[in-house]
């Protein structure tokens, strides 16, 4: 391999009787016992082990994921910074560059994100040549990462971290997935790398073929380091003709063979801590944009999200209009109110005789010269036996009742055209729009995760990157919004041509309002979801929990339930969007009775639903980067 990259030396490791245990119910697991060894700067060594034996801890530990219970951990010399562990790259088995990208576009980002923000194109440009070179991958610049092998992508994932220049460089079963083949390219590039780049190489691997490459072999068996050296003074040592059989002798003997403890270097000259690269610090800004490109090219080039982005909305546009096209968005409507004193006297006293009249006898009547007005009621029942059944129904009963209680409201008021059904076309494309929130948000983060645990440490701000996750997703929201409402909107118009009726005007915002405020709802949904998907570790996980997310704004929007006062109507302005989302799409006529209102006394104008829907999203996108941070530390 030609073209080197410009790396500095590598780290000087050393692990001095090192012993890890955790805490299990009242007692503690021993992890590692008294592990002691040393990476020397340019060197390439196999960590080989059955499945329990403490890799992977040894790994976390080497990472600064964890801290040793007992002895300790040297780099250079003295005990390592959070800047030192920002110097050590790391490949774990799942791919950590986005498979939609091209090669040439996923490794520019890689560098971008591992560089100065002032560094230029040119250069960005040179160093991804480069590590294309060293990694026998130039051929496959302008190719989507998804269509290469599984070779050819592990070798994309180290050009990316050796964008970042590592001192100390761990492959965590990075060639477990791979042919014998692919396995024997990846061990021959890591081996050429330390020799050639002066990078200290880890490789945690299960294929024991191939780690005859590596300058020597680390063995450890149930927390013991059993074995320090090359291959073929392993094989002697333990009597055996391949690797796999020490192995099996250990697991059968149960016998923990171990070397000399190695000891721990001396001190080295403080000069050599300060020759490092230092620590890059990325502004806010650069990065926001940064990543918004990237999410822009993984949208853009995964076909099917941007397919389904597109048709999505298209089907709930026609979904809404043929379901509302045939209704009736100017039926009339009786507008009712309860009952006073005096019309609850007059009720009382009326169907007091009504009942009067069902109890009497037609055979009871024998003088017609003096009828009361129960005895000529009961001769009208009687001749239209129809309205007799209907007065002495149990339900005009309870319902009589219930006027005389106040609880059912009674006296008409006026007639105006139902709102109803303009009411629930909104509530429907409203609840379009949140449904749109919640899918554009649950797998943007879970997604990436992989990739998010190296590009932290590699300096990515997750401040940055969670507001140009949701920007992006408001963003696709925006035109979503934009093409379903209008494209709906128009639909209704044309259907006025062939007789149909269009959703009342005086019971909506313009078309401008309903774009402003649909469009928030489902950014806030968005927020919500963007909350989920950074705690969640896998996207089913998320997925199982946005249905709990998606109920309160179903319930709690005003619609299914008159929210006037009350809990529900505290807890709907707390945690649903669509609740301020609908308030600000919507029309309520503040003379209209008590009872036919679906919010309670609400304030002119829509600067409170504004300014509710705003302060929701800023809490989403803040609590999502709190949550996120978190996340990635367990």
């Amino acid at each position: 391999m030609s073209s080197p990259i410009q790396a500095p030396s590598g780290f000087h490791i050393c692990f001095d009787n090192v012993t890890f245990r955790v805490p299990s119910g009242r007692d503690t697991v021993e992890i590692l016992r008294e592990v002691s060894f040393q990476l020397a700067p340019g060197s390439f060594v196999c960590l080989l082990g059955t499945s329990g034996a403490g890799k992977s801890t040894l790994v976390r530990l080497l990472l600064g994921e964890a801290q040793p219970t007992e002895g300790r951990i040297l780099i250079d010399g003295r005990p390592p910074s959070r800047d030192d562990f920002k110097l050590i790259g790391y490949v774990p088995q799942n791919n950590i560059v986005h498979e939609a990208l091209t090669v040439g576009k996923a490794l520019t980002y890689a560098a971008r994100l591992r560089r100065p923000d002032d560094t230029s194109d040119r250069e960005i440009a040179d160093a991804v040549r480069e590590v294309e070179k060293a990694l026998g991958i130039e051929s496959r610049h302008d190719i989507q990462i998804a269509r290469l092998s599984g070779g050819e992508m592990k070798r994309v994932s180290l050009a990316a971290e050796l964008l970042a220049r590592p001192q100390l460089l761990v492959v965590d079963e990075a060639t477990s997935s791979l042919d014998p083949a692919a396995d024997l390219r990846i061990m021959r590039h890591l081996a050429e790398l330390a020799r050639t780049q002066g990078t200290t190489i880890l490789c945690v691997t299960h294929h024991v073929e191939n780690s005859g490459l590596a300058d020597n072999l680390m063995i450890v068996h149930g927390g013991h380091l059993v074995w320090w050296g090359h291959k073929t003074e392993a094989l002697h040592h333990f009597g055996v003709d391949r690797l796999t059989e020490i192995f099996i002798g250990l697991e059968d003997s149960g016998v923990t063979r171990r070397p000399a403890p190695a000891a721990p270097s001396a001190p080295l000259a403080l000069e050599s801590a300060t020759q490092r690269t230092p620590r890059i610090e990325h502004g806010f800004v650069p990065q926001f944009l940064l990543l918004f490109r990237r999410h822009l090219d993984v949208f853009v080039s995964d076909r099917r999200a941007l397919l389904v982005s597109v048709l999505v909305p298209l089907f709930m546009v026609m979904l809404a209009f043929v379901g509302f096209v045939g209704e009736d968005f100017n039926q009339p409507a009786v507008l009712t109110r309860p009952l006073n004193s005096e019309e609850k006297e007059s009720l009382v006293e009326a169907w007091g005789t009504v009942q009067d009249a069902l109890k009497k006898e037609k055979g009871s009547i024998t003088d017609y010269s003096d009828l009361t007005v129960a005895m000529q009621l009961r001769v009208y029942l009687d001749a239209n036996p129809q309205i007799k059944e209907y007065l002495g129904s149990e339900g005009l009963a309870r319902t009589i009742k219930a006027s005389l209680a106040g609880e059912v409201p009674l006296m008409p008021v006026a007639t105006i055209s139902n709102y109803w059904p303009t009411y629930k076309l909104q509530f429907t494309v409203l609840f379009g729009l949140i449904l749109l929130g919640f899918m554009a948000g649950v797998g943007a983060i879970v997604g990436e995760r992989a990739v998010l645990l190296r590009e932290v440490p590699a300096g990515l701000r997750l401040d940055a990157y969670v507001a140009s996750r949701f920007t992006f997703a408001a963003v696709i929201l925006l035109a979503q919004t934009v093409a379903g409402v209008v494209v709906l909107n128009l639909l209704f118009a044309e259907s006025t041509h062939w007789n149909q009726t269009g959703p009342v005007a005086a019971y909506q915002q313009p078309l401008a309002s309903q774009l402003v405020f649909q469009w928030l709802t489902g950014c806030a949904c968005a927020g919500m979801a963007l909350m989920v998907s950074a705690v969640a570790t896998r996207r089913g996980q998320a997925l199982g929990i946005i249905p709990l997310l998606i109920l309160p704004q179903l319930l709690l929007g005003g619609l299914l339930i008159p929210l006037r006062e009350g809990f529900l109507m505290i807890l709907g302005q707390t945690v649903s969007a669509s609740y301020w989302g609908f308030r600000g799409i919507v029309i309520q006529d503040p003379t209209w009775p008590e009872a036919w209102r679906i919010f309670g006394e609400i304030s002119p104008g829509l600067t409170i639903p504004f300014i509710a829907l705003m302060l929701q999203i800023g809490f989403t996108v803040v609590l999502t980067s709190i949550l996120l941070r978190r996340s990635l530390k367990r």
